[in-house]
């Protein structure tokens, strides 16, 4: 059942409606307007089911991501990163000289030793 276009006085009446602060989706929606009935650009008025296309993204991702050389070249950008973090946080612990920090015991209020008792 495809409709002709829109008769004059309708359109008149419709722009009236929306001029008359009417919501533009609300009157679509009750005059069965839509972009494809106005222009008539989209000849294909197929639909696709929101699995199939999550389906087709998915696969095209995975095709993507899963080539030998992009894990090889993420895997070599871990390492590397990995391997300046380590330095980094490695150089904040020593101290100047090489030397290492003594470790200092906590006594409690009336010099008794915690550990050891």
């Amino acid at each position: 059942m495809q409709r002709k276009r829109f008769a004059e006085e309708q359109i008149i009446a419709v722009l009236k409606e929306h001029e008359a602060c009417a919501k533009t989706a609300d009157l679509a929606h009750k005059h069965g307007i839509s972009e494809t009935t106005e222009t008539g650009l989209c000849e294909n008025r197929r639909t696709v089911s929101r699995k199939a296309v999550e389906a087709l993204v998915l696969k095209g991702i995975e095709e993507q991501l899963a080539t030998p050389e992009l894990i090889a070249e993420y895997v070599r950008e871990y390492q590397r990163m990995s391997r300046e973090l380590n330095s980094s946080t490695a150089h904040r612990r020593r101290r100047p000289g090489g030397a290492t920090r003594p470790r200092q015991r906590r006594h409690l209020k009336g010099g008794r030793c915690p550990v050891g008792r």
